[in-house]
């Protein structure tokens, strides 16, 4: 009688025992589930984030194209104007681009305090 009271004492704690870690295992699986939830979640916070600057991306590479476009067949159509006006287009555009380089140069200056200090460029005509 004794060896069978024990024997169910014993079975009772054990039956406890498995319940607790079960209880332990399910709640783990709870925490990791969320877990990877919450990773899931950044992720594809993440691939939204990195999707919409792609697109602003494209867009803001398709204005560039776009302006660029305009400006070379506007070049083009200057271009053609000078040879007929009997002038270089070549000398005169990259007088333009010397002028713009000078300016740009001096704004730099400007903004980092050596205002005095100029640069000129020269062509040499042939």
């Amino acid at each position: 009688m004794q060896a069978k009271a024990s024997r169910n004492t014993a079975l009772a704690r054990i039956r406890e025992q498995h319940r607790l870690i079960e209880d332990r295992m399910w709640k783990m699986q709870q925490q990791e589930g969320q877990e990877v939830n919450k990773r899931l979640q950044s992720i594809m916070v993440l691939k939204r984030s990195t999707d919409e600057a792609a697109r602003q991306m494209k867009v803001k590479n398709a204005e560039n194209a776009h302006r660029l476009r305009q400006r070379e067949e506007a070049q083009r159509k200057e271009f053609d104007e000078l040879l007929a006006a009997g002038q270089n287009p070549y000398e005169v555009f990259r007088m333009r681009s010397l002028v713009a380089q000078q300016k740009k140069e001096r704004r730099q200056r400007e903004k980092v305090g050596e205002p005095h200090l100029t640069y000129t460029y020269r062509m040499s005509c042939c």
